[in-house]
């Protein structure tokens, strides 16, 4: 007999008809085998399915083992402790083992002991559903790799190493090196701004924008000037463009606007360097002195009020000498004093004036008011005034003059300033000489006239180029470092200059001087 499952409906009505079934109950019937036969129909259809799922599954399976044996790079399945529960042989050829001693056995024992702790940071991260990304060092020869680890599973991780090359440590260096690079850049309290030719911000670290009161997004895209005072802006661009296109730019000082309209006094310092378009960039770095300019104000205001008020009694105890020297009721002793608080009273004066000189000269405000000098009158008084110092150290001071010079050596100067220089100069010649040595002072005449003081001794090479700085002081217990600075400072502000050369042991000063029209030979 044919199955029922086979039959089609009107087969099936008419083999249940045939059985003699009443017809309420065959009704029934039918409905419920054409129901089962329906259900067979879907279940044959899901079982179909779930045969073709199996068979792709079974597929994956082997096309994912086949990867992960074949992966050029190293892999590793780990349990959330650590454990290798299967790895390829690539990572046994970058551990330097097989794959049976890495398997069931912690991948920490693979890697150099520095690298554990940073391992143990990735796993916990991992486990909490991230994917870290570290370099880590094997322990078999300390080489670098890349490693990635991530979940795959509720209680499975991957864990994926890439040999890092000499090309790609180097790379991997360079990001760390600009990574480090940055955080300092972000970090540190100097300022710094990078502009582009047009000077326009490219970037401002959180220095820049806390000195200037901006965020970085009110300064990014802006013109630099935004910070300059208005009355300077146009100056600073042009000194920017001449920056960009080669020039230099010297470090200075300059005056600065906040965001509030604050002034402030910055000293700033700039570099150039390329764009990765290939176009030059401007490197600013900036830092605020403004207390510093304010306190060197009031310096310099409390000591001008000091020289104003010294100048008074001062001019009174020189004034009032020459009359007690008069005096008939002095003896010897007595007038010797006199005469020396006079000479006393004198330099100090001098001093006084010289500073006010000095200050003005720096400033670039000084009036000279140069006549003809005859310097021979001037370093006849210096070598005077030095004679104290001279037979402490028993010094042989020797002036030779130049036979042009046979009366008088004329300078166009100011005599003041030309006692200053030599008392500066040939004071500190003497102080550096061995006891009972020459200093000997020779002369030039020509359209300039050079005086040179030759002394024993011997500036550090290392020194000699800072020489001339204000403050500069080498070897002199209690110097200034303002000697030679004012000396230089003094005869250029009458045209002239002041060189130094030493070797041999000897030091040579070269005081260098416009000669006086009325010179004549």
């Amino acid at each position: 007999m044919k199955s029922y499952r086979r039959m089609k409906p009107e087969e099936l009505a008419h083999f249940i008809q045939a059985q003699g079934v009443p017809e309420g109950v065959r009704q029934i019937m039918l409905e419920v085998l054409w129901d089962l036969k329906q259900y067979e129909e879907e279940l044959h259809i899901q079982n179909e399915e779930l045969r073709r799922a199996a068979v792709e599954l079974e597929a994956m399976a082997e096309r994912y083992s086949t990867l992960f044996r074949a992966a050029p790079v190293g892999l590793a399945l780990l349990d959330p402790r650590g454990l290798v529960r299967r790895a390829n042989a690539a990572m046994a050829d970058l551990v330097g083992a097989q794959v049976q001693q890495i398997e069931n056995n912690p991948v920490t024992i693979f890697l150099h002991r520095d690298s554990v702790e940073i391992f143990f940071a990735m796993l916990a991260r991992a486990v909490r559903g991230e994917s870290p990304r570290e370099r880590l060092l094997l322990a078999a020869n300390q080489h670098p790799v890349s490693a990635s680890l991530g979940p795959v599973a509720a209680d499975e991780l991957i864990l994926a190493l890439v040999d890092q090359g000499p090309e790609e440590v180097a790379r991997e260096d360079q990001r760390r090196a600009l990574a480090s690079f940055r955080t300092l850049i972000e970090r540190t309290p100097l300022g710094l701004c990078i502009t582009n030719p047009n000077g326009i911000f490219e970037y401002v670290n959180p220095a820049y924008c806390r000195l200037y009161g901006y965020t970085t997004d009110e300064l990014v895209g802006r013109h630099f000037t935004v910070v300059v005072p208005e009355e300077h802006r146009a100056a600073l661009s042009a000194l920017h463009d001449r920056f960009i296109v080669g020039e230099a730019e010297l470090r200075g000082e300059w005056e600065v606007v906040r965001k509030d309209g604050q002034r402030l006094h910055i000293l700033a310092d700039a570099a150039r360097i390329q764009g990765e378009d290939g176009a030059p960039r401007k490197v600013t770095f900036v830092m605020d002195i403004t207390e510093r300019v304010n306190a060197e104000r009031l310096r310099q205001d409390i000591e001008a009020i000091v020289r104003h008020d010294l100048r008074a009694p001062l001019s009174g105890i020189v004034g009032l000498t020459p009359l007690l020297l008069d005096s008939p009721h002095l003896d010897a002793e007595e007038r010797q004093m006199v005469a020396a608080i006079h000479k006393a009273g004198r330099r100090m004066l001098r001093m006084l004036s010289e500073s006010v000189s000095l200050v003005a000269m720096e400033r670039g405000t000084y009036e000279l008011k140069a006549q003809s000098v005859d310097l021979r009158a001037v370093l006849q008084e210096v070598v005077a005034d030095l004679d104290d110092l001279r037979h402490r150290k028993r010094l042989q001071i020797e002036i030779t003059w130049s036979q042009c010079f046979h009366e008088q050596c004329l300078v166009l100067g100011e005599e003041a300033l030309l006692y200053s220089i030599f008392a500066n100069l040939i004071r500190n010649a003497m102080e550096a000489s061995p006891i009972g040595a020459l200093v000997s002072v020779s002369s030039f005449c020509g359209p300039q006239v050079v005086i040179t003081i030759h002394n024993q001794g011997t500036i550090p090479p290392e020194f000699l180029p800072r020489l001339f700085e204000k403050y500069a002081t080498w070897g002199k217990q209690g110097g200034t470092g303002l000697g030679t600075y004012s000396a230089r400072l003094m005869a250029r502000t009458m045209g002239g200059d002041v060189l130094v050369e030493s070797s041999a042991g000897e030091v040579r000063f070269s005081v260098i001087l416009p000669a006086a029209t009325e010179h004549h030979d």
